[in-house]
């Protein structure tokens, strides 16, 4: 068996690594305990003999009055500020319907047959039935996706992975992982195993294709040396 080497009394346990998972673990526990309370707790505006009476009776008044100044500090105060505006930079694409992307394309698919490509599906499942777009911002970032799709020669694919390096490239890579137009996943009809191994084949054709343009453009390159 592949653990006949371990002993009756286990393995030595690596005092390093235990100690910073431990760390690491209890570090953001108080994080989240800390965002909680400031959710709750901690509103501008409210007086102040108000504010500095602690709301909560697994924290301390030494504790919180702590905390109070804690976040009062200007460079507190000021990450706060820049959170909040990249919060607002960082739009998603506006998709419309109760469809996902994923069942969307699966959609597509089952119609179009052999005409189907994932690049043509993508748009889609961000426009009306007429075909427009609900905003400026989600026709302007598929446009991207349309052109850098067209640069690498892909547009007529229908393997759903090349999404998601496109996405990266056009979203800089932050899309939030709920666009990458994966499959639908398992159901009773369909088991992991049969996924796993369309992952799989799907992988190899489009590693094989990329393989292949690389061959053409080293060919390409000997020829116009000679």
């Amino acid at each position: 068996r592949d653990y006949d080497f371990v002993d009756i009394e286990g393995m030595q346990a690596n005092m390093a690594i235990v100690t910073h998972f431990c760390y690491e673990s209890l570090k953001k526990k108080v994080r989240d305990w800390r965002f909680w309370l400031k959710t709750h707790y901690y509103i501008d505006g409210v007086p102040d003999e108000v504010v500095m009476k602690a709301p909560d009776k697994r924290v301390t008044q030494k504790n919180w009055e702590l905390l109070l100044k804690y976040w009062e500090r200007d460079d507190k105060i000021l990450e706060e500020e820049r959170n909040k505006r990249n919060r607002g930079e960082d739009r998603a694409t506006h998709t419309l319907g109760a469809k996902s992307i994923a069942r969307h394309n699966h959609d597509e698919r089952e119609k179009m047959g052999d005409d189907y490509t994932s690049l043509g599906a993508y748009p889609k499942a961000h426009q009306t039935k007429n075909g427009d777009y609900p905003n400026e911002y989600t026709q302007a970032m598929c446009e991207k996706v349309r052109l850098t799709c067209v640069e690498r020669d892909i547009t007529n694919s229908s393997d759903p992975c090349i999404l998601s390096p496109i996405l990266d490239i056009v979203y800089k890579g932050h899309h939030g992982g709920y666009e990458r137009g994966r499959g639908l996943g398992w159901s009773r009809a369909v088991p992991w195993s049969k996924l796993e191994a369309t992952a799989s084949n799907e992988s190899v054709q489009h590693l094989t294709h990329e393989l292949q343009n690389a061959r053409a453009e080293i060919e390409a390159m000997q020829k116009q040396r000679l």
